[in-house]
């Protein structure tokens, strides 16, 4: 037949993937690449198959189609590698799972096409089945359709690699020396045939075929490594002996792509294992070779800085710059362990000089991000001992100060970076205009700036004070660009008003307030008696003017052109809606001024409606506030609140008064308190259930609706969404009477802990920032910025009284709330243990200078934290990954591990998804409008004033389920820790999915939910198989757990199997098709009413 022949089938084989052809043989597809080295190593071999099938006068079909050209074809059946084999039959699709020899090809389609096992009629039959082949499996039963017959059959099919045949000719049996009802296994190697021994079942046959189906010794090569490690002989002993007969140039064992045609026409040689000796070893040139990995993404990082260096040496005949991919090529003499891998080959010897680490590329990253110095490499010895650098260090030199100065630490890209930015500049440096720049731009963030006179500066020349020229369109704008040579003329103007903000182009706050700004401006554009203006402070000074942060805004009022100091916090500026010329403003007080107005109108609205004033920073100096009666009763620690009151001196008694003379404190006595942000209880006094409401509980699909209405903006993330919504919604409490845990009555908490794990950029932390917002009482703090201190409480000394007091952190203040806390890693032990008991007893014991108590801290907390390497690793374990205590971890109900894996489909949706949200401001449409976050808060509140028990005849069912989830956790190696609090875990789901409902009974669907959930959770931080070995399908999955539950039993009602499955996260349609599936192979047979299942 030909591989021409092969591929005049391209057309039918698409048409076969997209199920168009039915084919009762069924049709072999092979999905691969041009450039695949794989998919051209599979070649031969599959022509080679394709012809035996046509000289045995077989109807099955091989076919392959280039998945480059078509895409949607791969990606319609999920292709992640190439090449990728699917076989077609009836319209319906199997993975590929032979071998990749010629002779598993045909065995395996051959299995697939016809009945697991072949029937043999004669003594003629036999021996041409034995002798075709050099492993098969012959099975002799007087009784075709006996038990053992039967589980021969099954265990055939369940076997891909090998032909099975089956029959109860007598003459077979003597010519063969078969015994009656026995299994025989025939091979052309060893001792020619191994009997079975023992009974007859699926898997005590499965493993006897895979135990012997290999030669006792067997080389070890590219064909037989998968047999030898794929199989469950899981000890091999490896012997290394030499082949006196092997030449230099072949290596049958290596891999190695094709040396390609224009290998040596790029600056950067391209290198395979055919070409490396010819080339590297030149014993007149000094070869550089960089070992790569394409999915490197340090490799990638390097790629522009090494082609530079290839640019740079491409005319030099002494030095050849090159590259190997690693991933497909081998050399017996180089072994590679990481990626990047550079090694310098020197002529001479050959020997190669230096292999670089992490800290090679890292101080090579760091140069190409420096524009400002020169840097240099070298590996020469007499340089190092020349200059008295250490070895594996980084030095800089410089002509003035102390010479060079050594860099001492790990060295990394950001270390290296940091660390020439702080050396680079002398001690003592002129300030002007040259060198503010450097001065102001580096890392130093405090510097000495010493005044001194020059006697030739004149009066109207100060070279010490930075400005830009003036630009020609400076008053074009709604808001005018000032610098330093226009700014009195503009600013200082008697006969207006100007408000002047002095910002940084690289201050983020500057960023968020100028929208904001810009439309302050458009409102006064016509209005001669106000001008709106700005400058960047960072190249423009004012004598009379110091900025000491950014952005600073200043309010120069006409007549007297004293400045009034406009100090502005921002709140959320996404959603900003309205942005006021200030009416009044705060006057700081001078020596002879008193603080007279009060700035009122100064406002911005967040994005959940919530009124915030922008003077909130300039208030946190005024920290006492004097509160009488009533007013001690408003408001709670953690709540946003409105003060109205009269801003006072406290004077001083004592010594303090003396000495501090007419110095004072200052305190706000509080006249009137508003509070901004509304309790649960508040929420739940707006009225009945709204029509809104009311068609959402009805709605089938709401518990879907209200998940996705979480950060709608943020793309996919649904069960993270789902399980966020359940932490806010929270679980049925069990409270001892009293509501702390008195007298040995134990409480059980019904709060949500979740913990997010996963790559940078996965939207953890807008995750937190969002149900910050969304929570009534929430609290957000950082692991590095948080002290234990800090979460729990703190003894202060109280000023006034001089007794000691509690300050609650920020566990306390969320009390009834959420606590989010980002970057968890970055913690320190100490700080981290000191939330230990919040998570599971929900108090905080305090027990310092003499003060002995319990605060309340019923909060949920939600948990931020990147795995310890900064990228999860799935070559490492779960817990060298994540380095968090199992004390703290198992407190957790929930932990998303969230990976930020390439996939072209879904890298496609999410970019189009960002990209919609940077253009529109608002997240794309979906298929049911998102509630608003208003919306989302009244509901929620209503269903927190829910209590929901569990009924007692879903006991059992719970009881069961967490067994199964114990037993699973105790056989697969993968499975994260399950323990009691794993159970406690599914209960509070479970009651929080009910309360969601607005129901006091958690139904079975609940706890189905709440398993799905945990499942998932647990999943996310297992490796994921199909980046490690062969793809498993969804329908290989419910196999074997089906097969699982008939471990005890051969038959089992389908409504179990059915609620097993949706507790694993598989939908009825799966299920639906992997029964049908393997009924057909005969493996179980289903009832005509399909409610039992009946293993065969």
């Amino acid at each position: 037949m030909g591989l021409r022949w092969v591929v005049c089938l391209l057309f039918v084989s698409v048409l076969a993937a997209n199920g168009e052809v039915e084919n009762d043989n069924g049709v072999l597809t092979a999905l691969d690449a041009p450039w695949c080295g794989h998919c051209r190593a599979l070649a031969p071999e599959y022509e080679k198959a394709a012809k035996t099938l046509k000289d045995d006068g077989s109807d099955i079909v091989l076919g392959k189609v280039d998945a480059t050209v078509e895409s949607d074809l791969a990606s319609e059946h999920g292709v992640r590698g190439y090449p990728t084999l699917f076989f077609f039959r009836n319209g319906k699709s199997i993975s590929y799972t032979g071998g990749r020899q010629a002779a598993d090809i045909v065995s395996w389609v051959q299995k697939k096409s016809g009945p697991p096992a072949k029937t043999l009629e004669s003594v003629d039959d036999a021996k041409s089945f034995i002798e075709k082949n050099d492993v098969v499996v012959v099975g002799f039963f007087k009784d075709l359709a006996g038990s053992a017959a039967k589980a021969f059959v099954e265990a055939a099919g369940s076997n891909d690699d090998y032909p099975f045949a089956i029959t109860n000719v007598q003459q077979i049996a003597e010519e063969h020396q078969i015994a009656e009802d026995s299994v025989t296994l025939f091979k052309k190697f060893d001792d020619g045939k191994t009997p079975f021994d023992g009974e007859i079942s699926v898997e005590a046959v499965t493993k006897f075929v895979q135990t012997n189906a290999l030669p006792l010794v067997v080389e070890f090569n590219q064909d037989t490594a998968q047999k030898v490690f794929g199989g469950d002989i899981k000890s091999h002993v490896l012997i290394f002996v030499g082949k006196s007969d092997k030449s230099a140039n072949e290596l049958p064992h290596l891999l190695s792509e094709d040396i390609p045609e224009d290998w040596d026409k790029h600056p950067v040689k391209v290198l395979v294992s055919k070409n490396f000796d010819e080339v590297a070893l030149d014993k007149e040139k000094d070869v550089l070779v960089e070992f790569y990995a394409p999915w490197c993404g340090h490799c990638k990082q390097l790629a522009p800085i090494y082609d530079q260096l290839g640019e740079k040496y491409k005319e030099n005949d002494k030095i050849v710059v090159a590259k190997m991919d690693a991933t497909t090529n081998e050399l017996e003499h180089t072994k590679i362990q990481s990626f990047p891998t550079l090694k310098l080959y020197r002529k001479g010897d050959n020997k190669a000089s230096f292999s670089t680490s992490f800290e090679f590329i890292a101080f090579v990253e760091a140069a190409g991000s420096n524009d400002d110095y020169p840097f240099a490499i070298t590996n020469v010895q007499q340089i190092a001992e020349e200059h008295q650098i250490a070895e594996d260090s980084v030095t800089l030199f410089k002509k003035f100060d102390d010479g060079k100065t050594p860099f001492d630490g790990e060295i990394s890209v950001e270390a290296v970076t940091k660390f020439v930015q702080t050396n680079a500049l002398p001690l003592v440096v002129e300030f002007n205009q040259d060198t503010a720049q450097k001065v102001f731009g580096g890392d130093i963030k405090s510097h000495v700036l010493i005044f001194v006179g020059k006697s030739d500066k004149s009066a109207n020349e100060l070279p010490h004070l930075l400005s830009e020229d003036i630009p020609e369109d400076w008053d074009k704008h709604p808001v005018k660009v000032l610098v330093s040579k226009n700014f009195d003329e503009v600013a200082l103007d008697k006969e207006k008003d100007v408000l002047v903000e002095f910002y940084a182009p690289w201050c983020g706050h500057c960023k968020q307030l100028a929208p904001i700004y810009d439309q302050l401006g458009e409102k006064y554009k016509e209005n001669d008696k106000i001008v709106v203006a700005k400058m960047d402070a960072t190249t423009n000074e004012l004598e009379h003017t110091k900025i000491q942060s950014f952005p600073t805004l200043k309010l120069y009022r006409k007549g007297d052109n004293k400045a009034r100091l406009c100090r502005v916090f921002l709140h959320n500026t996404e959603d900003r809606i309205n942005a006021k010329m200030p009416t009044k403003v705060i006057n700081y007080p001078s020596e002879k001024e008193k603080i007279k107005d009060f700035l009122e109108n100064y406002m911005s609205m967040t994005d959940d409606g919530t009124t915030i004033p922008h003077f909130v920073e300039t208030l946190r100096k005024l920290a006492h506030l004097m509160c009488r009666g009533e007013l001690t009763r408003l408001a709670q620690p953690g709540d946003h609140v409105s003060i109205t009151g009269i801003f006072l001196p406290l004077a001083q008694a004592g010594f303090r008064g003396m000495t501090q003379g007419l110095m004072t404190d200052t305190y706000l006595e509080a006249h009137r308190i508003v509070r901004l942000n509304k309790t649960e209880d508040e929420e739940l006094d707006l009225g009945e259930l709204s029509q809104e409401e009311i068609n959402l509980v009805k709605d089938g699909n709401f518990y879907d609706k209200i998940a996705s209405s979480i950060a709608p903006e943020i793309y996919g993330h649904t069960d993270v969404k789902k399980a966020l919504l359940l932490l806010l919604v929270g679980g049925s409490d069990r409270e001892a009477p009293g509501g702390m845990k008195i007298r040995g009555n134990v409480n059980i908490r019904g709060n949500v802990n979740v913990c997010l794990m996963g790559d940078p950029g996965v939207a953890k932390s807008q995750l937190l920032a969002y149900v910050n917002r969304l929570t009534p009482r929430g609290v957000y703090t950082t692991g590095r910025g948080s002290s234990g201190v800090g979460l729990t409480a703190a003894v202060m000394r109280d000023p006034l009284t001089g007794e000691m007091c509690l300050e609650g952190g920020a566990l306390v203040l969320a009390d009834r709330g959420v606590c989010c806390i980002d970057e968890f890693d970055k913690m320190l032990d100490a700080d981290r243990t000191a939330i230990h008991e919040v998570m599971e007893q929900q108090t905080v014991s305090i027990a310092k200078a003499g003060i002995l108590t319990t605060l309340n801290a019923r909060t949920s907390i939600l948990a931020a934290a990147n795995p310890a390497y900064g990228r999860y690793n799935p070559k490492r374990s779960l817990e060298a990954n994540i380095q968090l205590p199992a004390a703290l971890l198992s407190r957790f109900d929930l932990l998303w591990l969230i990976r930020d894996l390439p996939d072209r489909d879904n890298d496609l949706r999410l970019a189009a998804h960002v990209a919609y949200v940077h253009k529109n401001k608002r997240e794309p449409p979906m298929a049911t409008e998102p509630l608003s976050m208003a919306s989302m808060r009244r509901y929620l509140a209503r269903c927190k004033a829910i209590n929901a028990v569990i009924p007692k005849h879903l006991t059992e069912f719970i009881v069961s389920t967490y067994v199964e989830l114990r037993k699973e956790a105790r056989n697969d190696k993968n499975a994260t820790f399950t323990s009691a609090r794993s159970l406690l875990a599914i209960l509070r789901l479970a009651t929080a999915l009910a309360r969601l409902r607005l129901n006091t009974e958690v139904t079975k669907p609940d706890v189905l939910e709440a398993v799905r959930l945990m499942t998932m959770s647990k999943d996310s931080l297992v490796p994921d198989p199909s980046r490690v070995g062969r793809a498993q399908s969804v329908t290989d999955v419910i196999y074997a757990l089906i097969r699982t539950m008939g471990e005890e039993t051969r038959t089992l009602k389908i409504s179990d199997i059915k609620d097993r499955c949706a507790a694993k996260g598989y939908k009825a349609n799966q299920v639906d098709e992997c029964l049908e599936l393997y009924q057909e192979l005969n493996v179980w047979q289903i009832n005509t009413q399909k409610t039992r299942l009946t293993f065969i």
